[in-house]
Protein backbone atom coordinates (compact mmCIF):
# COMPACT_ATOMS: atom_id res chain seq x y z
CA UNK A 1 0.00 0.00 0.00
CA UNK A 2 1.17 3.54 -0.72
CA UNK A 3 1.43 6.50 1.60
CA UNK A 4 1.95 10.06 0.41
CA UNK A 5 3.23 13.50 1.32
CA UNK A 6 1.80 16.89 0.24
CA UNK A 7 3.58 20.23 0.78
CA UNK A 8 1.61 23.45 0.27
CA UNK A 9 2.21 27.18 0.89
CA UNK A 10 -0.30 29.92 1.44
CA UNK A 11 0.05 33.36 -0.14
CA UNK A 12 2.11 34.59 2.79
CA UNK A 13 4.59 31.75 2.40
CA UNK A 14 3.51 29.63 5.36
CA UNK A 15 4.29 25.98 4.75
CA UNK A 16 2.11 23.01 5.57
CA UNK A 17 3.30 19.43 5.14
CA UNK A 18 0.71 16.66 5.15
CA UNK A 19 1.89 13.06 5.38
CA UNK A 20 -0.07 9.82 5.45
CA UNK A 21 1.47 6.36 5.87
CA UNK A 22 -0.07 2.94 5.27
CA UNK A 23 1.08 -0.02 7.37
CA UNK A 24 -0.83 -2.54 5.14
CA UNK A 25 -3.69 -2.33 7.62
CA UNK A 26 -4.87 1.25 7.48
CA UNK A 27 -4.03 4.67 6.07
CA UNK A 28 -3.04 6.94 8.96
CA UNK A 29 -2.15 10.62 9.19
CA UNK A 30 1.39 11.09 10.44
CA UNK A 31 1.79 14.86 10.15
CA UNK A 32 0.59 17.28 11.20
CA UNK A 33 -0.47 15.52 14.41
CA UNK A 34 -4.15 14.68 14.59
CA UNK A 35 -4.49 16.93 17.59
CA UNK A 36 -3.22 19.82 15.47
CA UNK A 37 -5.46 19.35 12.45
CA UNK A 38 -7.06 16.02 11.31
CA UNK A 39 -7.33 15.84 7.52
CA UNK A 40 -10.39 13.93 6.42
CA UNK A 41 -10.47 11.04 3.94
CA UNK A 42 -14.19 11.05 3.13
CA UNK A 43 -13.97 8.27 0.50
CA UNK A 44 -12.15 5.91 2.87
CA UNK A 45 -10.00 4.71 -0.04
CA UNK A 46 -6.40 3.56 0.21
CA UNK A 47 -3.89 3.07 -2.62
CA UNK A 48 -2.55 -0.41 -3.36
CA UNK A 49 0.39 -0.91 -5.72
CA UNK A 50 0.25 -4.25 -7.58
CA UNK A 51 2.50 -5.31 -10.46
CA UNK A 52 2.49 -9.00 -9.60
CA UNK A 53 0.51 -11.22 -11.94
CA UNK A 54 -1.83 -13.76 -10.32
CA UNK A 55 -0.90 -17.43 -10.40
CA UNK A 56 -3.11 -20.35 -11.33
CA UNK A 57 -2.13 -22.65 -8.53
CA UNK A 58 -3.96 -25.83 -9.52
CA UNK A 59 -6.27 -27.37 -12.10
CA UNK A 60 -8.52 -30.43 -12.16
CA UNK A 61 -10.46 -32.13 -14.97
CA UNK A 62 -14.00 -33.33 -14.16
CA UNK A 63 -16.68 -35.03 -16.26
CA UNK A 64 -20.41 -35.65 -15.95
CA UNK A 65 -19.65 -39.15 -17.24
CA UNK A 66 -19.02 -41.65 -14.42
CA UNK A 67 -17.18 -44.08 -16.68
CA UNK A 68 -13.50 -44.91 -16.14
CA UNK A 69 -11.04 -47.12 -17.99
CA UNK A 70 -7.90 -47.28 -15.89
CA UNK A 71 -6.75 -50.49 -17.57
CA UNK A 72 -6.33 -48.89 -21.00
CA UNK A 73 -6.16 -45.13 -20.42
CA UNK A 74 -4.92 -44.63 -16.85
CA UNK A 75 -6.44 -41.73 -14.90
CA UNK A 76 -8.62 -40.23 -17.62
CA UNK A 77 -11.97 -38.47 -17.38
CA UNK A 78 -14.12 -39.82 -20.21
CA UNK A 79 -16.51 -37.68 -22.25
CA UNK A 80 -18.75 -38.54 -25.17
CA UNK A 81 -21.59 -36.84 -27.05
CA UNK A 82 -23.83 -34.93 -24.62
CA UNK A 83 -21.42 -35.10 -21.67
CA UNK A 84 -20.16 -32.02 -19.82
CA UNK A 85 -16.39 -31.56 -19.56
CA UNK A 86 -15.29 -29.29 -16.69
CA UNK A 87 -12.00 -27.65 -15.82
CA UNK A 88 -11.71 -26.37 -12.27
CA UNK A 89 -8.88 -23.96 -11.47
CA UNK A 90 -7.73 -22.16 -8.34
CA UNK A 91 -5.95 -18.81 -8.40
CA UNK A 92 -3.55 -17.24 -5.93
CA UNK A 93 -5.76 -14.17 -5.43
CA UNK A 94 -9.19 -12.82 -6.30
CA UNK A 95 -9.41 -12.31 -10.05
CA UNK A 96 -11.58 -10.09 -12.21
CA UNK A 97 -14.93 -11.31 -13.49
CA UNK A 98 -17.16 -10.50 -16.43
CA UNK A 99 -18.98 -8.00 -14.23
CA UNK A 100 -15.81 -5.90 -13.74
CA UNK A 101 -15.08 -2.98 -16.08
CA UNK A 102 -17.71 -4.08 -18.59
CA UNK A 103 -16.01 -7.45 -18.93
CA UNK A 104 -12.69 -6.14 -20.22
CA UNK A 105 -10.79 -8.17 -17.61
CA UNK A 106 -12.94 -11.30 -17.54
CA UNK A 107 -11.28 -14.73 -17.46
CA UNK A 108 -11.18 -16.75 -20.68
CA UNK A 109 -10.80 -20.51 -21.18
CA UNK A 110 -10.38 -22.62 -24.32
CA UNK A 111 -10.18 -26.39 -24.65
CA UNK A 112 -8.14 -27.98 -27.42
CA UNK A 113 -8.70 -31.36 -29.00
CA UNK A 114 -5.88 -32.89 -31.03
CA UNK A 115 -2.84 -30.82 -31.83
CA UNK A 116 -3.09 -27.38 -30.22
CA UNK A 117 -2.07 -25.67 -33.44
CA UNK A 118 -4.37 -26.71 -36.22
CA UNK A 119 -6.52 -28.81 -33.90
CA UNK A 120 -10.05 -28.20 -32.69
CA UNK A 121 -10.44 -25.24 -30.32
CA UNK A 122 -13.55 -25.03 -28.13
CA UNK A 123 -13.91 -21.61 -26.51
CA UNK A 124 -15.86 -21.65 -23.26
CA UNK A 125 -18.60 -19.02 -23.15
CA UNK A 126 -18.62 -16.35 -20.43
CA UNK A 127 -21.79 -17.85 -18.93
CA UNK A 128 -19.98 -21.16 -18.43
CA UNK A 129 -16.97 -19.69 -16.58
CA UNK A 130 -18.24 -19.33 -13.05
CA UNK A 131 -16.96 -18.54 -9.58
CA UNK A 132 -17.40 -21.45 -7.20
CA UNK A 133 -18.43 -21.37 -3.57
CA UNK A 134 -15.65 -22.07 -1.09
CA UNK A 135 -16.61 -23.89 2.08
CA UNK A 136 -17.30 -21.67 5.11
CA UNK A 137 -17.36 -18.48 3.03
CA UNK A 138 -19.88 -16.25 1.28
CA UNK A 139 -22.36 -15.84 4.09
CA UNK A 140 -23.67 -13.03 6.29
CA UNK A 141 -23.42 -13.67 10.02
CA UNK A 142 -25.85 -11.94 12.34
CA UNK A 143 -25.16 -11.85 16.08
CA UNK A 144 -27.15 -10.43 18.95
CA UNK A 145 -28.69 -11.17 22.33
CA UNK A 146 -32.10 -11.93 23.70
CA UNK A 147 -34.45 -14.87 23.29
CA UNK A 148 -36.85 -12.77 21.28
CA UNK A 149 -34.16 -12.30 18.65
CA UNK A 150 -33.31 -15.98 18.09
CA UNK A 151 -35.00 -15.99 14.67
CA UNK A 152 -32.47 -13.49 13.34
CA UNK A 153 -29.27 -15.01 14.74
CA UNK A 154 -27.06 -17.20 12.56
CA UNK A 155 -25.55 -17.50 9.10
CA UNK A 156 -27.42 -16.26 6.05
CA UNK A 157 -26.73 -17.76 2.62
CA UNK A 158 -27.71 -16.49 -0.80
CA UNK A 159 -31.20 -17.69 -1.71
CA UNK A 160 -32.37 -16.15 -4.96
CA UNK A 161 -34.94 -18.88 -5.62
CA UNK A 162 -36.75 -18.03 -2.39
CA UNK A 163 -36.62 -14.30 -3.02
CA UNK A 164 -37.67 -14.33 -6.67
CA UNK A 165 -40.57 -11.95 -7.08
CA UNK A 166 -40.44 -10.91 -3.42
CA UNK A 167 -40.33 -7.19 -2.66
CA UNK A 168 -39.92 -6.07 -6.24
CA UNK A 169 -37.98 -7.41 -9.16
CA UNK A 170 -34.84 -9.50 -8.58
CA UNK A 171 -33.92 -8.48 -5.04
CA UNK A 172 -30.53 -9.52 -3.71
CA UNK A 173 -31.14 -11.59 -0.63
CA UNK A 174 -30.02 -14.13 1.93
CA UNK A 175 -31.90 -16.41 4.33
CA UNK A 176 -30.87 -18.22 7.52
CA UNK A 177 -33.38 -21.09 7.45
CA UNK A 178 -34.95 -19.88 10.67
CA UNK A 179 -37.24 -17.17 9.37
CA UNK A 180 -34.65 -14.44 8.92
CA UNK A 181 -34.31 -12.68 5.54
CA UNK A 182 -31.81 -10.02 4.54
CA UNK A 183 -32.69 -8.29 1.28
CA UNK A 184 -31.75 -5.20 -0.70
CA UNK A 185 -34.96 -3.31 -1.47
CA UNK A 186 -34.90 0.04 -3.26
CA UNK A 187 -31.18 0.40 -2.46
CA UNK A 188 -31.80 -0.17 1.25
CA UNK A 189 -30.80 -3.28 3.14
CA UNK A 190 -33.55 -4.71 5.32
CA UNK A 191 -33.53 -7.47 7.93
CA UNK A 192 -36.98 -9.04 7.90
CA UNK A 193 -38.73 -11.80 9.80
CA UNK A 194 -40.89 -13.99 7.62
CA UNK A 195 -44.67 -13.84 8.14
CA UNK A 196 -44.39 -11.04 10.69
CA UNK A 197 -44.10 -7.29 10.97
CA UNK A 198 -40.58 -7.40 12.40
CA UNK A 199 -38.47 -5.21 10.14
CA UNK A 200 -35.06 -3.62 10.68
CA UNK A 201 -33.10 -1.32 8.45
CA UNK A 202 -29.45 -2.28 8.05
CA UNK A 203 -27.11 0.64 8.50
CA UNK A 204 -24.01 -0.33 6.56
CA UNK A 205 -20.64 1.17 7.38
CA UNK A 206 -19.50 1.35 3.76
CA UNK A 207 -22.91 2.03 2.18
CA UNK A 208 -22.44 -1.01 -0.05
CA UNK A 209 -25.36 -1.89 -2.35
CA UNK A 210 -23.45 -3.75 -5.08
CA UNK A 211 -22.95 -6.73 -2.79
CA UNK A 212 -24.04 -7.90 0.67
CA UNK A 213 -23.45 -5.60 3.65
CA UNK A 214 -19.86 -6.25 4.67
CA UNK A 215 -20.18 -4.85 8.17
CA UNK A 216 -22.83 -2.87 10.04
CA UNK A 217 -25.65 -2.95 12.53
CA UNK A 218 -29.43 -2.78 12.54
CA UNK A 219 -31.87 -0.44 14.19
CA UNK A 220 -35.59 0.28 14.22
CA UNK A 221 -34.92 4.01 14.52
CA UNK A 222 -32.09 6.33 15.47
CA UNK A 223 -33.44 6.59 19.00
CA UNK A 224 -33.51 2.86 19.69
CA UNK A 225 -30.51 0.65 20.47
CA UNK A 226 -29.10 -1.73 17.86
CA UNK A 227 -30.23 -5.31 18.54
CA UNK A 228 -28.04 -7.02 15.94
CA UNK A 229 -24.55 -6.87 14.47
CA UNK A 230 -23.84 -7.96 10.90
CA UNK A 231 -20.65 -9.27 9.30
CA UNK A 232 -20.16 -10.63 5.78
CA UNK A 233 -17.60 -13.40 5.16
CA UNK A 234 -16.97 -13.13 1.41
CA UNK A 235 -16.06 -15.78 -1.12
CA UNK A 236 -12.30 -15.39 -1.69
CA UNK A 237 -12.94 -15.36 -5.44
CA UNK A 238 -10.17 -17.86 -6.21
CA UNK A 239 -11.99 -21.07 -7.18
CA UNK A 240 -13.41 -21.17 -10.70
CA UNK A 241 -15.07 -23.60 -13.07
CA UNK A 242 -15.21 -23.67 -16.88
CA UNK A 243 -17.37 -26.20 -18.69
CA UNK A 244 -18.56 -27.18 -22.14
CA UNK A 245 -21.05 -29.73 -23.41
CA UNK A 246 -19.63 -32.13 -25.98
CA UNK A 247 -21.39 -32.17 -29.36
CA UNK A 248 -20.35 -35.46 -30.89
CA UNK A 249 -21.78 -34.42 -34.26
CA UNK A 250 -19.59 -31.32 -34.54
CA UNK A 251 -16.93 -31.50 -37.20
CA UNK A 252 -13.62 -32.41 -35.61
CA UNK A 253 -15.29 -34.10 -32.63
CA UNK A 254 -17.24 -36.81 -34.46
CA UNK A 255 -15.89 -40.36 -34.54
CA UNK A 256 -12.89 -39.36 -32.43
CA UNK A 257 -10.75 -40.78 -29.66
CA UNK A 258 -8.09 -38.61 -28.04
CA UNK A 259 -7.20 -36.12 -25.32
CA UNK A 260 -7.85 -32.46 -24.51
CA UNK A 261 -5.47 -29.64 -23.71
CA UNK A 262 -6.51 -26.17 -22.54
CA UNK A 263 -5.55 -22.53 -22.11
CA UNK A 264 -6.65 -20.25 -19.24
CA UNK A 265 -6.23 -16.47 -19.11
CA UNK A 266 -7.00 -14.52 -15.91
CA UNK A 267 -6.44 -10.95 -14.72
CA UNK A 268 -6.35 -9.77 -11.14
CA UNK A 269 -8.31 -6.75 -9.96
CA UNK A 270 -5.40 -4.45 -10.86
CA UNK A 271 -5.32 -5.79 -14.41
CA UNK A 272 -2.17 -7.97 -14.22
CA UNK A 273 -2.57 -10.92 -16.58
CA UNK A 274 -1.57 -14.57 -16.32
CA UNK A 275 -1.84 -17.17 -19.09
CA UNK A 276 -1.27 -20.91 -18.71
CA UNK A 277 -1.53 -23.61 -21.33
CA UNK A 278 -1.48 -27.39 -20.99
CA UNK A 279 -1.15 -29.82 -23.88
CA UNK A 280 -1.58 -33.59 -24.07
CA UNK A 281 0.63 -35.55 -26.44
CA UNK A 282 -2.05 -38.26 -26.75
CA UNK A 283 -0.22 -41.13 -25.07
CA UNK A 284 -2.59 -43.76 -23.69
CA UNK A 285 -2.12 -44.87 -20.08
CA UNK A 286 0.31 -42.05 -19.34
CA UNK A 287 0.40 -39.88 -16.24
CA UNK A 288 2.84 -37.40 -17.77
CA UNK A 289 1.45 -36.58 -21.21
CA UNK A 290 -0.73 -33.70 -19.90
CA UNK A 291 2.00 -31.13 -19.40
CA UNK A 292 2.26 -27.39 -18.90
CA UNK A 293 3.80 -25.49 -21.81
CA UNK A 294 6.48 -22.88 -21.31
CA UNK A 295 5.09 -19.54 -22.51
CA UNK A 296 7.12 -16.40 -23.13
CA UNK A 297 6.71 -13.82 -20.38
CA UNK A 298 4.73 -16.12 -18.07
CA UNK A 299 7.49 -17.06 -15.65
CA UNK A 300 8.40 -20.48 -14.27
CA UNK A 301 5.48 -21.08 -11.90
CA UNK A 302 4.28 -24.69 -12.12
CA UNK A 303 0.53 -25.13 -11.93
CA UNK A 304 -0.34 -28.34 -10.11
CA UNK A 305 -2.69 -31.09 -11.24
CA UNK A 306 -3.12 -32.82 -7.86
CA UNK A 307 -5.68 -35.39 -9.05
CA UNK A 308 -3.51 -36.26 -12.08
CA UNK A 309 -6.52 -36.78 -14.35
CA UNK A 310 -6.51 -36.14 -18.07
CA UNK A 311 -9.57 -35.58 -20.28
CA UNK A 312 -10.29 -38.17 -23.00
CA UNK A 313 -12.79 -37.61 -25.80
CA UNK A 314 -14.52 -40.73 -27.13
CA UNK A 315 -17.25 -40.31 -29.73
CA UNK A 316 -16.40 -43.52 -31.61
CA UNK A 317 -18.82 -46.37 -31.08
CA UNK A 318 -17.43 -49.79 -30.19
CA UNK A 319 -17.67 -52.52 -32.81
CA UNK A 320 -18.55 -56.20 -32.51
CA UNK A 321 -15.84 -57.45 -34.81
CA UNK A 322 -16.73 -61.14 -34.90
CA UNK A 323 -19.15 -63.77 -33.61
CA UNK A 324 -19.04 -67.55 -33.28
CA UNK A 325 -21.93 -69.90 -32.45
CA UNK A 326 -21.35 -73.08 -30.44
CA UNK A 327 -23.52 -75.98 -29.24
CA UNK A 328 -23.21 -78.42 -26.38
CA UNK A 329 -24.73 -81.06 -28.68
CA UNK A 330 -22.00 -82.92 -30.60
CA UNK A 331 -24.43 -84.21 -33.22
CA UNK A 332 -24.12 -83.23 -36.89
CA UNK A 333 -26.34 -83.61 -39.92
CA UNK A 334 -24.91 -82.83 -43.34
CA UNK A 335 -28.48 -82.40 -44.64
CA UNK A 336 -28.54 -78.94 -43.07
CA UNK A 337 -25.05 -77.77 -44.03
CA UNK A 338 -24.45 -75.52 -47.01
CA UNK A 339 -21.34 -76.42 -48.94
CA UNK A 340 -21.72 -73.41 -51.23
CA UNK A 341 -21.68 -70.85 -48.42
CA UNK A 342 -19.54 -73.08 -46.22
CA UNK A 343 -21.94 -72.82 -43.30
CA UNK A 344 -22.55 -75.53 -40.73
CA UNK A 345 -25.78 -76.00 -38.81
CA UNK A 346 -25.17 -76.73 -35.15
CA UNK A 347 -27.85 -78.98 -33.68
CA UNK A 348 -29.73 -78.19 -30.47
CA UNK A 349 -32.54 -79.94 -28.65
CA UNK A 350 -34.28 -79.55 -25.29
CA UNK A 351 -31.78 -78.89 -22.44
CA UNK A 352 -28.88 -78.28 -24.85
CA UNK A 353 -26.92 -75.05 -24.52
CA UNK A 354 -26.31 -72.63 -27.37
CA UNK A 355 -23.32 -70.34 -26.87
CA UNK A 356 -22.37 -67.17 -28.66
CA UNK A 357 -18.80 -65.90 -28.53
CA UNK A 358 -18.18 -62.32 -29.64
CA UNK A 359 -15.14 -60.08 -29.84
CA UNK A 360 -15.33 -56.29 -29.54
CA UNK A 361 -13.01 -53.61 -30.88
CA UNK A 362 -12.32 -52.22 -27.40
CA UNK A 363 -12.89 -52.93 -23.72
CA UNK A 364 -16.62 -52.73 -22.97
CA UNK A 365 -18.58 -52.00 -19.82
CA UNK A 366 -19.79 -54.70 -17.46
CA UNK A 367 -22.67 -55.13 -15.05
CA UNK A 368 -20.32 -54.05 -12.24
CA UNK A 369 -19.46 -50.66 -13.76
CA UNK A 370 -20.65 -47.33 -12.33
CA UNK A 371 -22.19 -46.69 -8.92
CA UNK A 372 -25.50 -45.77 -7.34
CA UNK A 373 -28.58 -45.68 -9.53
CA UNK A 374 -26.38 -46.02 -12.64
CA UNK A 375 -24.80 -49.28 -11.53
CA UNK A 376 -25.06 -51.88 -14.28
CA UNK A 377 -26.71 -49.47 -16.72
CA UNK A 378 -23.95 -50.08 -19.29
CA UNK A 379 -23.81 -53.86 -19.05
CA UNK A 380 -23.87 -55.88 -22.28
CA UNK A 381 -27.14 -57.58 -23.23
CA UNK A 382 -27.79 -60.53 -25.53
CA UNK A 383 -31.02 -62.09 -26.80
CA UNK A 384 -31.63 -64.99 -29.13
CA UNK A 385 -34.69 -65.00 -31.39
CA UNK A 386 -36.86 -67.90 -32.45
CA UNK A 387 -39.01 -66.34 -35.12
CA UNK A 388 -40.41 -63.20 -33.49
CA UNK A 389 -40.03 -64.53 -29.94
CA UNK A 390 -37.21 -63.03 -27.90
CA UNK A 391 -35.16 -65.35 -25.69
CA UNK A 392 -33.16 -63.02 -23.40
CA UNK A 393 -29.93 -64.20 -21.81
CA UNK A 394 -29.50 -63.48 -18.08
CA UNK A 395 -26.67 -61.24 -16.89
CA UNK A 396 -25.03 -64.19 -15.15
CA UNK A 397 -24.69 -65.97 -18.49
CA UNK A 398 -22.93 -63.10 -20.27
CA UNK A 399 -19.31 -63.30 -19.15
CA UNK A 400 -15.86 -62.16 -20.05
CA UNK A 401 -13.73 -65.09 -21.16
CA UNK A 402 -11.37 -66.03 -18.35
CA UNK A 403 -8.17 -66.03 -20.42
CA UNK A 404 -8.76 -62.56 -21.83
CA UNK A 405 -7.22 -59.46 -20.22
CA UNK A 406 -8.21 -56.98 -22.94
CA UNK A 407 -11.90 -56.97 -21.94
CA UNK A 408 -12.91 -57.67 -25.54
CA UNK A 409 -13.65 -61.43 -25.66
CA UNK A 410 -17.05 -62.46 -24.35
CA UNK A 411 -19.24 -65.54 -24.28
CA UNK A 412 -22.95 -65.98 -23.59
CA UNK A 413 -25.00 -69.12 -22.94
CA UNK A 414 -28.69 -70.01 -23.31
CA UNK A 415 -30.28 -73.35 -22.41
CA UNK A 416 -32.89 -74.56 -24.87
CA UNK A 417 -36.27 -75.00 -23.19
CA UNK A 418 -38.91 -76.73 -25.33
CA UNK A 419 -41.65 -75.39 -23.04
CA UNK A 420 -41.16 -72.03 -24.82
CA UNK A 421 -43.92 -71.89 -27.41
CA UNK A 422 -41.73 -71.12 -30.41
CA UNK A 423 -39.35 -73.96 -29.49
CA UNK A 424 -42.00 -76.57 -28.74
CA UNK A 425 -42.17 -79.42 -31.26
CA UNK A 426 -40.43 -77.31 -33.84
CA UNK A 427 -37.47 -77.16 -36.18
CA UNK A 428 -36.13 -73.63 -36.53
CA UNK A 429 -32.99 -71.49 -36.73
CA UNK A 430 -32.01 -68.91 -34.13
CA UNK A 431 -31.09 -65.30 -34.72
CA UNK A 432 -29.61 -63.04 -32.07
CA UNK A 433 -29.03 -59.43 -30.98
CA UNK A 434 -26.02 -58.12 -29.05
CA UNK A 435 -25.82 -54.68 -27.38
CA UNK A 436 -22.54 -53.43 -25.91
CA UNK A 437 -21.38 -50.10 -24.48
CA UNK A 438 -17.80 -48.96 -24.15
CA UNK A 439 -16.42 -47.45 -20.95
CA UNK A 440 -17.52 -43.98 -22.10
CA UNK A 441 -21.09 -45.16 -22.67
CA UNK A 442 -21.12 -45.25 -26.48
CA UNK A 443 -23.56 -47.95 -27.56
CA UNK A 444 -23.40 -50.45 -30.41
CA UNK A 445 -26.14 -52.94 -31.29
CA UNK A 446 -25.77 -55.71 -33.85
CA UNK A 447 -28.46 -58.17 -34.96
CA UNK A 448 -28.34 -61.31 -37.09
CA UNK A 449 -31.48 -62.96 -38.47
CA UNK A 450 -31.71 -66.49 -39.87
CA UNK A 451 -34.37 -67.03 -42.53
CA UNK A 452 -33.83 -70.79 -42.60
CA UNK A 453 -31.36 -70.47 -45.45
CA UNK A 454 -28.75 -67.93 -44.32
CA UNK A 455 -27.65 -66.15 -41.16
CA UNK A 456 -27.49 -62.46 -42.15
CA UNK A 457 -26.52 -59.26 -40.33
CA UNK A 458 -29.41 -56.74 -40.31
CA UNK A 459 -28.18 -54.21 -37.70
CA UNK A 460 -26.65 -51.77 -38.06
CA UNK A 461 -28.21 -51.24 -41.48
CA UNK A 462 -25.04 -49.63 -42.84
CA UNK A 463 -22.28 -51.00 -40.61
CA UNK A 464 -18.96 -49.19 -40.36
CA UNK A 465 -17.41 -52.57 -39.61
CA UNK A 466 -19.09 -55.73 -40.88
CA UNK A 467 -19.26 -58.32 -38.11
CA UNK A 468 -17.73 -61.57 -39.33
CA UNK A 469 -19.05 -65.02 -38.53
CA UNK A 470 -15.66 -66.63 -38.16
CA UNK A 471 -16.86 -70.25 -38.10
CA UNK A 472 -19.81 -69.90 -40.46
CA UNK A 473 -21.95 -71.74 -37.89
CA UNK A 474 -25.70 -71.35 -37.62
CA UNK A 475 -27.90 -72.56 -34.71
CA UNK A 476 -30.64 -75.06 -35.59
CA UNK A 477 -33.11 -76.00 -32.85
CA UNK A 478 -34.85 -79.36 -33.32
CA UNK A 479 -37.35 -80.37 -30.64
CA UNK A 480 -39.53 -82.36 -33.03
CA UNK A 481 -39.26 -86.07 -32.44
CA UNK A 482 -38.69 -88.20 -35.53
CA UNK A 483 -41.66 -90.26 -36.70
CA UNK A 484 -41.60 -93.94 -37.81
CA UNK A 485 -43.62 -93.58 -40.98
CA UNK A 486 -44.01 -97.29 -41.73
CA UNK A 487 -42.62 -100.62 -40.84
CA UNK A 488 -42.66 -104.12 -42.29
CA UNK A 489 -42.27 -107.46 -40.61
CA UNK A 490 -40.38 -110.20 -42.36
CA UNK A 491 -39.82 -113.78 -41.50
Amino acid sequence: FLGFRIIVYDEAGNERTLKFVDDNTSLTQLSPPLDDYPTKNPSGYRMRFDQKAPEIESIAWLSSNQGLNDEDFGKSRLVRDGDTLTLEFTTSERISSKEDLEGSRKPSVSFFYGENKGGKELEVTDENITLQTVADTDFIEVTGEGSDNSWAIGKYYRNDSYLEGWWGANPKGWTNGNGGVIALVDNEWLLHREHSGDMYSVEVFNGNTSGPPSEGWTSISDSQPSPFKINHVPNPGTKWRAEIQIDGNEEGLDEQEGYFGFRVTVLDKAGNQRVIEFEDDQQDKSETSLAQKSLDGEGEYETQNPLNFRARLDTRLPEVESINLLSSNPGTNPDYNNDESKTISLLLRDNDTVSLEFITSERISTKDDLDGDQKGSRKPSVSFYSGDEELPVSDENITLQNDNQSGTKWVTHLKIDESVSSLSDNETYLGFKVKVLDKSGNERTIQFNDDGTNLTQVLPETPVTQTSNTSGNRARVDTKRPEIIEFALTS
